[in-house]
């Protein structure tokens, strides 16, 4: 489990610690142990920050799709016809489709500020964008959910 990776974590970094001052003095030139053992724990409490995170993303992620599976539930349970299922299939497509491509954009977008990827790929980022723009503007959504999500593309449209 996560808890017994944790203790034994802390165990081992505790047993590292103690041994540090004795194999700092062997070295030369001297490294001061202090320094050194913030910085292992500096770098340790940093990978557990981490993987904390992942963990609460993971979690999340499980909610997100047992709430999904019980509104899928509740709409089969609504006994809608079949017409009404196809229309469902392709509107929850859709919106798979909408947030893959906006997971997407967002990691590109994340490269681009980051120098990792060349001033060339905005170019292929506005086209990403404008076939979203297209997705929007087809009838299957709502007027509603098709003027929230185009407001948050307007917004996002200004941070590239």
């Amino acid at each position: 489990t996560i808890q017994h990776q944790l203790n034994r974590t802390d165990h081992q970094l505790q047993q590292h610690l103690t041994q540090l001052p004795e194999w700092t003095e062997k070295v030369q030139p001297s490294i001061d142990s202090t320094f050194l053992s913030n910085a292992i724990q500096a770098m340790v409490k940093n990978g557990l920050y981490r993987l904390n995170a992942q963990f609460k993303h993971k979690q999340a992620m499980l909610k997100f799709d047992a709430d999904d599976h019980r509104l899928i539930a509740a709409v089969y349970d609504l006994k809608p016809t079949e017409e009404q299922v196809a229309l469902l299939k392709i509107y929850w497509q859709a919106v798979a489709d909408e947030q893959k491509a906006l997971a997407e954009l967002e990691v590109l977008r994340k490269r681009v500020s980051l120098r990792q990827l060349p001033k060339s790929f905005d170019k292929i980022l506005n086209q990403s964008i404008a076939s979203i723009q297209t997705m929007l503007s087809r009838p299957i959504l709502n007027k509603d959910r098709r003027a929230s999500m185009a407001s948050r593309y307007s917004k996002n449209n200004y941070t590239i």
